[in-house]
Formats: C-alpha cells, structure tokens, sequence
C-alpha cells in the first residue's frame, strides 16, 4: 500500500502566498520591475530588508513546518517567470522554495511561442489554471529529482473556487489559504505547527 504523507506542497501566489495588496503595492511593483541580479547583489540584505514584501498570516509558519519535515515547496501560478522570481526573493521565500519545482503559466506560453510559435494566448489558455498541465508537470519534475510521488501525496494551497477544482482534478489534496490565516497568532505558533505536520501526514 503506498503512503499516503504528503511530500510535496505548492502554492498559488497572488492572494495565497502574498496579498494581492502586497503585490500591487508601490513596494511590489518596484520588486517586480527589479533587475535579479539587483536583488541578488551583495548588498542583497540591505535591499530586501527596505523592500521587503509581506506573506499571508500563517504562511511562513506552514513554510517552517514543511521545510523541518523535508517536504519540498514548490509553486503553481500564473506569473510571468521574472516578476515570479523578483516576489519570491522580495519575500524572503528564497530558503523555502525548491527552484526546481516552480511552474508558471506565462514562463510555459513564453517557451512555446518562441520555441514551437505557437500563438502565446492560445499556449497560456493550455497551461494555466483550470488546465492540470502545470500539475502533472509539477510531479514529473519531483520523480525526476526526488523519486516517486503521487497526486494523492500532494498539497495545494489556493485562495478560490478555481484553485480547488483544480487541484482535485489533478488528485491534489487542497487547503484554502484562509485556513491558515486562522492561525496567525505568534501564541499560537508551535501548536500551529504541530497541527500542520499532522495534517500532512493523514
């Protein structure tokens, strides 16, 4: 019988990761049209400490917990590839989220136009949500690097209607993203983590 723990956890971003607040912020839209190499400089600690974005309560708390228990982060979303990147590292995700299991609708369309020229909306409307594709493609890239996985031992956490129908069709387990917020007590943080390994391990 094949575990049933999940080993892998994706994110959807705006609104589930970070507040959409947060990232139509002048702050965000700074970091988004951000040079990497900028952010990635010498002097990153000072220009991320000015230009920090702020995660969803409780989401950092999930990260900690996931991250103590070997469970790869990855995402799922619809962001072009850089600005995806320049969010990740203006909120600090960058110790969290494996590189390697980052799917993005637009980097998929960008490729597929360029590569094979196909017409980039027609590319997009095949990868981005309520297509699975980024799903399935996200568990090819873990058995390719880490072994075999499941749908069934994955997590989706989302903040909409969309998000969960979608990771049902894919056979994600999900979580809205309001769940989470329900523990953004610093108090609460030790039993919140308890409460989330064991979730990840039903």
């Amino acid at each position: 019988m094949k575990s049933k723990i999940i080993q892998l956890v994706a994110w959807d971003m705006e609104d589930t990761l970070i507040p959409k607040a947060q990232i139509e912020s002048e702050k965000g839209t700074r970091i988004i049209r951000a040079n990497a190499l900028e952010l990635l400089s010498s002097d990153r600690d000072r220009y991320i400490i000015n230009e920090r974005i702020e995660l969803n309560p409780g989401v950092r708390e999930v990260l900690n917990a996931t991250s103590h228990n070997y469970i790869q982060n990855g995402i799922i979303s619809g962001f072009a590839y850089q600005p995806g990147l320049n969010l990740i590292i203006g909120a600090r995700l960058s110790n969290y989220i494996n590189p390697r299991l980052i799917e993005l609708a637009h980097k998929h369309a960008w490729e597929e136009m360029v590569l094979a020229g196909k017409d980039y909306d027609q590319a997009l409307d095949e990868w981005k949500k309520p297509s699975i594709k980024m799903f399935q493609e996200l568990i090819r890239k873990f058995r390719e690097n880490y072994g075999e996985i499941s749908p069934e031992q994955c997590l989706y956490f989302g903040d909409n209607e969309r998000d969960q129908s979608t990771a049902c069709e894919a056979g994600w387990k999900y979580m809205d993203i309001k769940e989470v917020a329900e523990f953004k007590n610093k108090e609460d943080r030790e039993v919140y983590e308890n409460l989330i390994v064991h979730m990840l391990k039903k």
